[in-house]
Order: C-alpha cells, then structure tokens, then sequence
C-alpha cells in the first residue's frame, strides 16, 4: 500500500506527540518536578494533540478544504446596555512558563528528540497545504515550536488580521441658537439700585467714646449703589 505525502506527515507529527505523551511524565518523576506543574505540562500536551489529531485524521481522508477568506470582525462587542463585552476568559495553562523552549528547558531528555523530528517534519513541503487547508494547524505547529525551541518556518508565520471596520462617530447634536435678549434704556432706569452702607456705620456695636451712637457712625460710611 503506497502512503500519500499527507499521510506520511500525519505519522511523523503523530510520532512526535506520542513521544513526548511518553517521555514527560518519567523524566518529570525522575527529576522530582513539581506536581502542579507537570499537571498543567500533560494537559497543555493532551489539548494539543487531541485538537492536531482530529485535524490529522481529517486532513488523511482529504475532508478538509482551503477555507473562505474571513470577513471583517467589528470594532467592538457591544452589549445592549452600551458596556463592552469582556472577551476574556482564564487561561489554564497560566502556571507554564512564557519563554521560548520552556519544555526543552524543563525536561530536556524528553524533548531533544521530539525537537529535533519537529524541525525535520517543518521541512516538508506538504506542510504548506496542510496549512492552507487547516489554518489553525499553524496555530498548534507554532505552540509546539515555541515549547520545543524550534525556529518556525515561513510557512508558520502568522497571517495578518483582517483590518476591523471602524464604526463611524456619531452625529453631532443640533443646537438651538439661544434668542436674544434686548436690554433697552426703559428697562435698565426700571430697575432701581440698591443702596448699602460700608464702614463704622454697619460694625457698631454699643456706645463708645469715639461714636456714641449709629447715627454718628453712619455719617461717614460710604454709600454704594449695586
């Protein structure tokens, strides 16, 4: 029986995962790793194979077809209430390191030679239709090149966004012009000023020898109009 080049790509990246499915949880016991830490190691390794599996297994039946370019997602989520919805979720493997060959770093027995058959199976031209047919098998391809510290191909590059349709600002209110008010000399003799008294006049309190009484005071505060 004669394999197609899909097919015998499927078996090297199979052969890749069920090593490194075996290796990590012996050398982990072996180098005495962290409980919590090899938990969420197998479980990032167990939501990765199972996801390229299934693309595997569709991609060896020829299932899988180069999809339609995505259309343009909108600026934002609003919900009715006008507040954005929040896209985001906890991430479960937040206890993993960050950097680039975290794995190989860790359990370096168990990963020289899952990197190593990586970077050789990268090399293969059929990876680029798998690629076209299956975008998110790039996805999974770059997780396991990060952790295995494998320099992705130009292949595996990461294709650019599709630019957000901007929502347009909306339309400034329309303001009423303010109607004037016309101030003619009639209405400004109408209203009669009013006449305060600032001084001695206004802080007496009692009797003293300087002014005996508030009418003595008052003689020489000021008068001012407001």
């Amino acid at each position: 029986m004669t394999l197609t080049p899909a097919a015998i790509l499927a078996d090297a990246f199979i052969a890749i995962i069920e090593a490194l499915w075996r290796g990590v949880p012996a050398e982990a016991q072996e180098r005495r790793l962290y409980a919590p830490t090899l938990a969420a190691i197998q479980g990032r390794l167990q939501r990765l194979g199972n996801r390229f599996f299934s693309l595997l297994d569709r991609y060896r039946a020829g299932e899988l077809r180069v999809p339609e370019p995505a259309a343009p997602r909108p600026a934002a989520a609003v919900a009715a209430d006008g507040v954005p919805r929040a896209r985001w979720a906890p991430d479960p493997d937040s206890r993993l390191p960050q950097v680039f060959a975290w794995l190989r770093r860790l359990l370096p027995e168990s990963a020289v030679w899952p990197a190593t058959a990586l970077g050789y199976a990268l090399q293969d031209p059929e990876v680029e239709n798998l690629v076209a047919v299956a975008p998110q098998a790039g996805r999974i391809l770059r997780s396991y090149c990060h952790m295995l510290g494998v320099r992705p191909p130009a292949v595996l590059a990461v294709p650019p966004r599709p630019r957000r349709q901007a929502t347009p600002p909306p339309e400034p209110a329309t303001e009423q012009s303010a109607t004037p008010i016309e101030v003619t000399r009639a209405a400004c003799l109408a209203v009669r000023p009013t006449i305060i008294r600032v001084g001695a006049g206004e802080l007496w309190r009692k009797p003293d020898s300087l002014w005996p009484t508030r009418e003595l005071a008052q003689k020489f505060d000021a008068k001012i109009r407001v």
